[in-house]
Formats: structure tokens, sequence, C-alpha cells
């Protein structure tokens, strides 16, 4: 049943999936010519969101991923929860377990198997209860269902949820259970064959979950038939900026090695037998369509033992070929020469000839691309959220840590807040920075008034920009105060894990998160850097130079031997102004820093000031 996750206060809670890749689908007739045909394979690896149309049906409320599968056998799992395709709960009221996601396959023709050979056809696939979403309780279930030729449907496979249905492997890590079933009985071999898994639990929104993955139907096989000549990625590789997604230009030109970091990703072998492994690693600037690097060519991994999963570490990437830029998106591509090819149909005794099933590929899971970025911010998270996660405390408070190596401007903060609370739209928040959580005198760095605002895309954030940007440097912690007890969530991503940098105050003490594992959607954003007061150089003359008042409403009175003045705002554009002897007035002035150069000679004054 529905239970929030969380600690102290900090929440987990469902929302909208993101649809705007995915084929939505729904037949209500079988036609004879809409069937397919043995083998059925789907890992799922080259699905977006919702399952394939060319192998499901009515099944669009199943949500693909691979965030939420813990060990999964390859990349990107079907997960059951109690929230549609667009994460609406299905019934928020409801206290009662009832049937909540789908996965249905097209219809298999059957009838054209040989009798001699209908003892062999068997269903394969791997479940695991939980991962990283919200365990089911002894109520809960899943199950796996046969239609046959009377148009009934057969249950032949049921587990429960509760702790019972958590699989861990000698190393204490939750796994996926491999299951195999015959399809027994002539009542099934006919043209509008079909399987199904459901889930069953709280309608009240994404939890009470479940996942499979690898799924195989197909003739020839028997109860041992469990591996398969396959190996493959198995989850998102790690970030080449440690714990970084994208980082600040500022930051990352100021001392690249401070971020480069080796990748690290798993490969899973689904064969009963060892293979030996290689692979290559590449890096490109997808902006100006270059290799950037390529630190692991065709490198030769250990061998991969039987069934084993193994981590695999690439060496460091060289970006020392970077063109200093504000904006460059950098795609690592790992490309494993595994061996593998289409499942085999059949080998000639006489020529040794291989025919090969054309729809199975085990080929298209040794690949894997993602995207990191060089621009104007700091990222832990990778862009999507499967969850929210927040508060629900009046005067509560969220900080979030990030630690700068070198000194930036922070200008503006970047939040996405999904829309899981009506109410929560338009409520007023304070956003406060701050140089440490001791609670003591100078610790809050910034604090500003905003409003909660919903964006209409998912995973859009919203921008608030600081009146006064910010020089900061070391640790930071970027957060809010809330002012009603609704729950503000912030997008939670599951790829990534930055738990341990969110703190929790809601009754005075720090906290930090020790509950959940993945990270916020809420970005810092810099600017460029503000100059030092005084640059250059001086003498007695330039000493003289003063402006005031400071700060003024855009009337500035200057005194002092200069000949030259230019003005520039936080960001370092020109700024127009008219001048009339000693007096200088903005043309349009806003509230903010501006910078005033004064030269003389070879001499170069700046000074900060501030329009009210």
């Amino acid at each position: 049943m529905w239970a929030p996750q969380g600690f102290a206060q900090l929440t987990l809670i469902p929302i909208k999936k993101d649809l705007k890749q995915t084929n939505l689908r729904s037949l209500q007739t079988l036609q004879e010519n809409d069937t397919i045909q043995l083998p059925f394979w789907d890992d799922f690896s080259q699905s977006v969101n919702s399952p394939n149309p060319e192998l499901w049906v009515n099944s669009e409320n199943i949500f693909i991923n691979s965030s939420m599968g813990t060990n999964p056998p390859t990349l990107n799992v079907a997960t059951f929860d109690g929230t549609d395709a667009f994460g609406v709960p299905y019934d928020i009221n409801s206290d009662f377990v009832m049937n909540t996601d789908n996965l249905v396959s097209k219809a298999i023709d059957l009838s054209n198997i040989a009798a001699n050979k209908q003892n062999t056809v068997f269903l394969s696939f791997f479940w695991q209860a939980r991962g990283h979403g919200e365990l089911p309780n002894e109520k809960d279930s899943m199950r796996l269902q046969f239609f046959d030729k009377d148009s009934t449907w057969v249950t032949r496979f049921l587990v429960k949820g509760g702790l019972s249905a958590i699989r861990k492997n000698i190393n204490g890590e939750e796994v996926f259970t491999h299951e195999i079933f015959r399809v027994d009985g002539q009542k099934y071999f006919h043209k509008g064959f079909r399987f199904r898994f459901q889930s069953f639990g709280s309608p009240k929104g994404g939890f009470d979950s479940w996942h499979i993955d690898y799924v195989f139907l197909n003739q020839d096989r028997d109860f041992a038939d469990l591996s398969f000549y396959d190996r493959g990625i198995t989850g998102e590789s790690t970030s080449i900026f440690g714990d970084y997604t994208a980082v600040s230009s500022e930051l990352f030109f100021a001392a690249p090695s401070d971020f480069i970091t080796p990748s690290e990703l798993k490969l899973f072998n689904l064969d009963a037998l060892p293979h030996p492994i290689e692979f290559t690693f590449n890096v490109r600037d997808l902006v100006n369509g270059i290799l950037v690097d390529r630190p692991n060519d065709r490198t030769t991994a250990n061998i991969l033992l039987a069934l084993e999963r193994r981590a695999i570490v690439t060496n460091s990437p060289n970006l020392a070929s970077l063109m200093v830029s504000d904006s460059i998106v950098l795609e690592t591509e790992f490309i494993f020469n595994t061996g593998d090819n289409h499942l085999i149909q059949f080998i000639n005794p006489v020529s040794n000839d291989t025919t090969f099933y054309n729809n199975v590929d085990y080929k298209v899971n040794d690949t894997l691309r993602r995207q990191f970025h060089i621009q104007d911010y700091l990222a832990y998270d990778d862009g999507t959220a499967e969850f929210a996660a927040g508060i629900n405390q009046i005067r509560g408070q969220l900080a979030y840590e990030y630690h700068l190596t070198s000194q930036d401007t922070l200008t503006d903060i970047d939040i996405y807040f999904p829309k899981i609370d009506p109410a929560s739209d338009g409520l007023p928040i304070e956003i406060l920075v701050w140089k440490d959580l001791s609670g003591i005198v100078g610790s809050i760095l910034a604090k500003q008034q905003f409003t909660i605002k919903w964006q209409e895309g998912i995973n859009q954030f919203t921008r608030y920009t600081l009146e006064i940007p910010l020089v900061v440097a070391d640790t930071i912690y970027i957060g809010w105060e809330q002012f009603s007890d609704n729950t503000l969530g912030v997008g939670f991503d599951k790829n990534t894990n930055s738990g341990d940098r969110i703190f929790v105050n809601v009754d005075g003490d720090w906290r930090q998160n020790v509950g959940l594992d993945g990270s916020l959607m809420l970005r810092p954003r810099f600017g460029r850097q503000i100059p030092s007061l005084v640059t250059g150089f001086e003498d007695d003359i330039m000493n003289g130079v003063k402006i005031y008042p400071n700060p003024s409403d855009g009337l500035f009175q200057i005194t002092g031997d200069y000949d030259n003045l230019q003005l520039f705002d936080i960001l370092g554009r020109s700024v127009d102004y008219r001048r009339f002897e000693n007096t200088i007035t903005l043309d349009q002035p806003k509230p903010g820093i501006y910078l005033a150069r004064l030269i003389k000679n070879d001499l170069i004054k700046t000074i900060r000031i501030i329009v009210k």
C-alpha cells in the first residue's frame, strides 16, 4: 500500500511522466494481420518512456526507465505503480488494493507451432519488487497471465509484496529474479495468444513498485534455458565530471583537473559461459562536431565470467583540446565489442551455415551514449525527474550543498517545481544562500522572497534571479524557507545520487538526508566574475576619484581627475549613461550592481556602484 518515503520531513512524491517522445497506442480489437510471430524478445533498452508499440498494446501506463530498477539485466526496465501515463494517480481517494498497471503483449500467432514442438515453448522474464521505488506490502502483488483460445486469462505466476519479495545476492545487493514458464496446453496454441503482467496495489500514486525486464518467448526451450548469448550494459554511466552532470565554464576552465574523472558503468554477462570483452570509450564535442578524446580504444577487460555482473572503469578523458567557451555539450560513448549477434535460429549440420532471427539482436544493448554540459550552471541531476522530493512544514527549510573549486559569481537559481499540489502554485518562498549551516551571524549570504511558478512542460525549470549577485567560493548551500505546510516538492532524479548533500531543518536543527537516494533539480547559475573594487595600477591621482552617493537611484556625482569613464552591468555588458560636468545619470537604471571603470593615462580604477 501507499506510504511516503523520507527522513525528517523530506518526502518522496509521484509526478507526471515525460511523454514528449512516447508512442501511445490503444488497440481495442485484434486483427489477424496485426499478430506477430515467435520469437518475442524485449529488454526495453531501445524504448523511450513507454513500451514498444510493435510488441505491446494497451500498455501506455507502463513507465520505461533506466533509474527505478536495482541491478537490472540490461539498461531500462518496465516499472509498474499506481499512476497512469501522465503520472496521475488512478484514484487518490481509494484505500483499496486494485489492479493498477498492465503490460500486455500483442497477439502472437502460435497456431503454426508443430505438435511435437509445443512442449518446447517457454516464456522467461526477470522481476523485482521495490528497486529504487517503494516496497509493495503483503496485500500487493504482481502476476503473469496467458490468454487462451476461449478468451480467458489464466494466471501462471503470482508473487506477493512485503520483505519476502526482496531478493538479494551474496553481497547483500537487491537483484532481479529470473523466472521461466512453459506455455502448456493446446488451449494456448491459437492465432490470438497473448500474455500480460499485472500489478495490484494502491491507486493513490507512484508507489508499490514492481519492475519487469528481459522478456523472452520462443520454442526449442526448456526449464533450464535461463542463459543467453548476450552481454549487456545494465545502467547509466557515471559522469566524467565526478559528482556533477553539468559544470560552470568559469569553474571548469579555471581548474579542469578538479572536475575530470574516469567514468564507470556495469556490464552483465547473461550467458552461462565466460566471454572476453573489449571496449572503446569516446568523448565528442557535439557543438563543434569533433572527437575530443578516445581514452579507451578497444581496451581489453578481464574475461567476464558466467552470469557475472562487473563494473567497468574507463581512463580519464583528456579535455585539454577544448576551446574556452561558455556553451559546450560533451557526449560520452561506450561501445562494447562483445561478440553478440542475432539469436540463432538454425545451424545446418552439413554446411555449418547459421540462420538468425532478425527480430532478436543482442547487440542493441552494447552501446551507451550520455551528454554532459559545460555552461553557466552546476547540476547533480540529469535533467529528468522520476519523483519529487520536498518538505511540508511551515517555516521548514531545505538546503542543498555545492562545493566550488574556485571563485564564481552566483546570479540565479533554477528550480523545477513539478505540478504535484495545485495549492502550491503562487505560494511565497524565501530563497536562501548560506556559507554554512551553523546559524551564527553571517552564515546567511543572501535571502530573497519569490513565489513558486509552475512551468507548462515536464522537467522545465523556473529561474529565480538574485537582486544582488554574490561572489562565492568553497562550500555554499542553496535552498529555501517555506511559509506554508503544503508539500513543496522539487524534481528528484533517481539516476544520480547526491542525497547526502541535502539537509532539512523543520524543528530548529539541521539534519542530513539519509533516507532518499537521488538528486534535487535545483541548480545554481553563474555570471561573470565581479572584478575586485580596484584593478590595474593606481597612484595618488586615481586614489582621489570618488563616486557618490552610493547606493543611489541612478544619479551619481564623480570627483577626482580622470580622462574616460565606462559603465558595465554585472555581466560585463556596456551600459548607456549621460554626463553633465561631474554628474552622470544612467539612461534606464535598474536595481542592481554596476561597474564604473575610470581611466587616466595607463591607470585604471574600477568602482562598484549600486542602483537602488
